[in-house]
């Protein structure tokens, strides 16, 4: 299979659709690279028991995913795979080097017309967030040694933008390692709580001691000074009564 070139890319964008854009938009140019293009975060994801929720419902337009815990998202643009164009897509490097994974199919096969879908998941312990439109994946398309009568792309995400609801049937999975991570916190949280009230008693107990030791060393002082000096220990505290 030959990789298409950034000339073959825009042939196709203009005779075939391969990219496509919302009506009244452009293709943006810059998102043409010598081999592939720049695909760009979509307006919907999925996440936890709330389904499909659009990131353009949010005031800042981005989504964070949380530490050890995923998202699926799809696609800003629409690919129009002709039968003869099978495509690969794969995470910006950008998001590799933050600690963010990307998950998608192996590929991508002729005949296959609508948004692409991948699972974002962050293996790091710090939040990571991603604006909607910015360059999330980038694509590559190749050309087959297509025959008339080979199978295309005929599956039931074919041409749909409602993917999200129909992989998932209204029940989405939960991360086990964002769950494990939470109840460490959780414990961590609960120890260092322990650990303060510990100190607090220990350090009231000290008081205490240290209190009883004063008392202690006053009264034998008092002790002292009435052995040595009886009388004036009577007269001084005749003169307090």
């Amino acid at each position: 299979m030959a990789m298409l070139s950034c000339h073959e890319i825009e042939r196709l964008i203009k005779e075939a659709k391969l990219i496509e854009v919302p009506e009244g938009e452009k293709i943006p140019s810059e998102n043409i690279q010598p081999s592939s293009y720049d695909l760009r975060l979509g307006d919907e994801y999925v996440h936890g028991p709330g389904g499909v929720k659009s990131l353009l419902d949010k005031s800042d337009k981005s989504i964070t995913i949380e530490p050890y815990d995923f998202v699926v998202v799809g696609s800003y643009e629409k690919v129009n795979l002709p039968s003869n164009i099978a495509a690969r897509f794969q995470s910006r490097m950008r998001w590799a080097f933050k600690g963010l994974n990307m998950a998608m199919g192996a590929q991508v096969d002729p005949g296959y017309k609508g948004k692409l879908y991948c699972t974002l998941f962050n293996f790091t312990d710090e939040p990571i967030t991603i604006t909607y439109k910015e360059h999330l994946a980038t694509i590559e398309f190749f050309e087959t040694t297509y025959k008339e009568g080979c199978k295309v792309y005929a599956g039931q995400y074919q041409d749909r933008d409602d993917v999200l609801q129909t992989l998932f049937g209204g029940t989405y999975p939960k991360s086990g390692i964002k769950d494990l991570y939470d109840k460490m916190k959780e414990y961590d949280e609960n120890l260092k709580k322990l650990g303060k009230g510990r100190f607090i008693i220990s350090l009231s107990r000290g008081y205490g001691t240290i209190t009883l030791i004063i008392l202690a060393i006053i009264t034998i002082l008092v002790m002292i000074i009435t052995e040595l000096y009886p009388n004036e220990t009577k007269a001084f505290i005749s003169s307090l009564f």
